[in-house]
């Protein structure tokens, strides 16, 4: 599942659940985030042609500032997933691997 799969789906299950906080003030429920979430999307692919999907680039395509770019946008999402907690009814992936993140495990 990808995280535009999942933030429609909490959006759907949960609109106004608490989906972005500041500290313990909330900042946007779930509608508020897949709203927000849809706009950045159509703006990057109207404006820079970005779309889903994998693009295979080869290391002689990308110059030396790109490179390191690109690996550290890479790092970071990787990073943040996996230190993410569950969202509303999707696991974590600290749940998911442990065996938490079936649904009957999770009632």
């Amino acid at each position: 599942m990808n995280l535009a799969t999942l933030l429609v789906r909490a959006a759907r299950l949960h609109p106004a659940r608490m989906a972005v906080a500041l500290g313990t003030a909330p900042v946007l429920d779930h509608a508020a985030l897949a709203r927000r979430t849809a706009a950045l999307a159509s703006g990057l692919r109207d404006r820079f042609g970005l779309a889903t999907g994998e693009v295979e680039v080869t290391a002689a395509e990308l110059t030396g500032i790109e490179a390191y770019a690109t690996r550290a946008v890479e790092r970071a999402i990787v990073n943040a997933v996996r230190s993410a907690e569950s969202l509303a009814d999707t696991p974590s992936v600290a749940e998911w691997r442990s065996g938490r993140g079936s649904k009957s495990q999770r009632r």
